[in-house]
């Protein structure tokens, strides 16, 4: 009878240091918003956070979180245990009142062209082409504007970049992390 009642308490011993354990290594909310805050280089009165959840995703307990700074749009997803950011993007919108009903595809002069395109997303990414697999690049008429879509994979990070064909302004950006 002790041997199991001391096996018992044993037992419980452990699950509760387990759940312990794992309860202080979450990260709060307001940690998470420091975190995604300082990667995308924007001061915490400059955000306007119109998401924050905590979610499970896949077995990962995360949070997603989603602000806006200017006409910019952010979009987080940070894992919850210990901080990591597992996938971010970044679009910048445009206001519909100047976008014009109608817009000619430009010159193919006037166009930066594919190699300029990769370069601007990996310098974006901070990534060399040597360091990428699978990497594409294609010209596409989107939302109103010629852009470049950019997509590579750097070890276990999936990149996807829009860039406008005629500026070079990087106007969306997903990293993924698998």
């Amino acid at each position: 009878m002790k041997k199991s009642t001391l096996i018992a308490s044993m037992t419980l011993g452990f699950a509760c240091m387990f759940t312990a354990g794992s309860a202080m290594a979450q990260i709060s909310l307001e940690q998470a918003k420091q975190i995604v805050l300082q990667h995308a280089g924007v001061n915490a009165n400059e955000a306007g956070f119109i998401q924050i959840k905590q979610d499970m995703d896949d077995g990962i307990n995360e949070y997603e979180i989603e602000f806006w700074k200017g006409n910019t749009e952010y979009e987080y997803s940070v894992n919850a245990d210990n901080g990591q950011i597992l996938s971010h993007k970044q679009e910048i919108k445009q206001n519909a009142v100047n976008i014009p009903q109608v817009q000619q595809m430009p010159n193919q002069q006037a166009l930066i062209g594919n190699q300029k395109a990769v370069e601007i997303a990996l310098n974006h990414a901070k990534v060399s082409q040597d360091q990428t697999r699978r990497l594409n690049c294609y010209q596409e008429f989107d939302d109103g504007r010629a852009v470049y879509k950019v997509e590579f994979w750097k070890e276990y990070t999936e990149y996807d970049y829009e860039i406008d064909a005629v500026t070079g302004t990087v106007i969306e950006f997903d990293a993924e992390h698998n």
